[in-house]
Formats: C-alpha cells, sequence, structure tokens
C-alpha cells in the first residue's frame, strides 16, 4: 500500500500511487529510532502515517479473502480502471484479454466478467491456474506452451468454447502474434482480436501477443512488467491507424482499494470461492520451506500466519 504525502503536485492531481515522496507501508527498511518504527509484515500492530487510506473490512469476511485486497485485488481494480478509462467505453460487451492467471489475472478476470465483458480470454502456461480462470469467469482459456513461447505463436487453446469480435483492426490487428479470425470465426489458439488486453506476467513475449491482439481503438494496460526483461517492437503505424492506447498501472489508489474490498465483500458472499486461490496457513517457522518448495499445481497465494 503507497501512503501519498498529500502535498505534491501528484497527490494533489488524485496520482497518490506516483507520490514524489511515497512510503510503501511493508516495504521500508526497518528504523527503530524513526517516527515509523512499526511498518513491517508480521507485527501485531502497523504505525500508519496520517495519510494513509483505511477501508474497513466487515467481520464477515475470511482472514484468505481479505488478505489479498491491499495488494492483488486493488491493483487488479486500478488496472480495470485504467482501460476504461484509456478506451473511454466501460468493460460490458468488450473483449477482455488477460495474460497470466496468478493472483492478480485471477482477480481481472473475476472482475472483468463481473462487469459484462462479452468474452474473457486468459492466458497461461499453467493448465492447473486456467481452471481456475473458469471457475472465476474466463469464458475462453489458452495454455502457453512454455515461458517464453508468445500465446499466439506455438499455443494452443485448452478452452475454445465462446468468443465473437469482427477482426477490424489497425494494420495487422487481426492477423498476426495472438490476434487473428479464420473464415469461421476465432482461430483457436488465439486471443484476438480484442477490445482491451491486460498483462500481469511481465513476460515480453506475452506483452508482445497482447499488443498484437488488439483491435482498432483496442487498449494494452501492462501491470506486471516490473522488472527488467527484453524489449518488445513496436509498429508506430499500426498504433497509429489503429489508434491503439497502451499505458501502465504500478500501485493503485485509494478508491482502487475501496473497490476491491467491495468487490471481494459481495462476490464471496454470493460464493466465489475467493478462500481456494489461498494455501492453508503456515507458521513462520516454516517460511524457508515455503519459499523453497513451491510448485506447479498449488493456490497462486502463499500464506503465513505467525
Amino acid at each position: 500500500m503507497v501512503v501519498g504525502c498529500g502535498r505534491c503536485d501528484r497527490c494533489a492531481a488524485g496520482r497518490t500511487a506516483g507520490c514524489r515522496a511515497a512510503a510503501k507501508i511493508g516495504h521500508v527498511a526497518f528504523d527503530p529510532a524513526g517516527p515509523l518504527a512499526l511498518f513491517g509484515t508480521f507485527g501485531t500492530h502497523v504505525h500508519l502515517p496520517r495519510t494513509a487510506h483505511v477501508t474497513r473490512v466487515p467481520d464477515d469476511l475470511p482472514d484468505e479473502v481479505a488478505a489479498p485486497a491491499a495488494c492483488a485485488t486493488a491493483t487488479a481494480a486500478a488496472a480495470l480502471a485504467a482501460a476504461v478509462r484509456a478506451s473511454g467505453r466501460p468493460l460490458a460487451g468488450a473483449r477482455v484479454l488477460v495474460s497470466g492467471a496468478g493472483m492478480l489475472g485471477l482477480t481481472a478476470v473475476a472482475m472483468a466478467a463481473d462487469a459484462g465483458a462479452a468474452e474473457v480470454v486468459a492466458v497461461d502456461v499453467d493448465r492447473s491456474r486456467l481452471r481456475l480462470a473458469t471457475a472465476f469467469g474466463a469464458s475462453r482459456t489458452i495454455v502457453a506452451d512454455g515461458p517464453t513461447e508468445a500465446p499466439g505463436a506455438g499455443a494452443h487453446a485448452a478452452d475454445t468454447h465462446g468468443a465473437n469480435g469482427d477482426g477490424v483492426g489497425g494494420h495487422g490487428a487481426a492477423g498476426h502474434g495472438a490476434g487473428g479470425h479464420g473464415p469461421d470465426g476465432p482461430v483457436p489458439g488465439r486471443a484476438g482480436p480484442v477490445d482491451v488486453a491486460l498483462d500481469f506476467s511481465g513476460a515480453a513475449t506475452a506483452v508482445a501477443a497482447a499488443l498484437a491482439a488488439l483491435d482498432g481503438y483496442g487498449t494494452l494496460v501492462l501491470v506486471g512488467s516490473v522488472m527488467p526483461s527484453p524489449a518488445v517492437a513496436l509498429d508506430p503505424e499500426r498504433v497509429v491507424r489503429g489508434r491503439l492506447t497502451i499505458t501502465g498501472v504500478h500501485n493503485y489508489e485509494p478508491a482502487d482499494l475501496d473497490t476491491a474490498v467491495a468487490f471481494l465483500v459481495r462476490t464471496h458472499r454470493a460464493g466465489l470461492p475467493w478462500a481456494s486461490l489461498v494455501a492453508r496457513p503456515i507458521p513462520l517457522t516454516g517460511l524457508a520451506a515455503l519459499l523453497t518448495g513451491h510448485s506447479t499445481g498449488q493456490p497462486p497465494r502463499l500464506a503465513v500466519r505467525p
């Protein structure tokens, strides 16, 4: 959770996630002499700056459901909000691609489906994650062949039901990478064309495939690219002729946290199995084994209960 100073130009513009003097709760080095000595993750108490935004969590929301709210859920909410702002249209009726079906991607799948997207396509290298994506609202899933494989080049459809779109985009929008329709509809194993693409994987090949999947006036929101990675080729002519928009989301705003908690409360009460995405908590003494023993097939969120 980023806490803005409340005084700089970015905070004044409502962009506290990019505050010029931001502090990130849980990410600040311990300083027993500092004003916020209790600023860690596993403490019984945490100091909050006066400008910190607090959202109340109802007592009936289990810890396993509420815990990701101030991280994955709020960030997914920020990504979808960015897509709506950039595209100038609601997600209702839109064709949405989600690359990366970890905790953030699965949350984005659920949010897009809940918002009334016409199609939600999930792409991941892990079949177990894609089964979860289907349970959380994906209408179609695509298995990428490996961590370096672009979804449109060598990927194959795990489920090809449910798709639409006219395939009319800028130069090359429908026929390259992950985009494309055959004469009778969508090509199995290809994700596009889509109106909104959200990348949570951070893999350069996945970013390139998501960009290639965009239809005309499409929007690509990059969320997972938070570490150095290979550059992605960009065709400026296609961006111009296709009226494409590319934007990035890092951290989230207070309103996104409010949205996240409200969404979790409503969908949990409606029966969406959020708790299944979090592994059974282990004690702090088992942290080393948890960090080295994660493998395919486990829930996307691991948990520690001191």
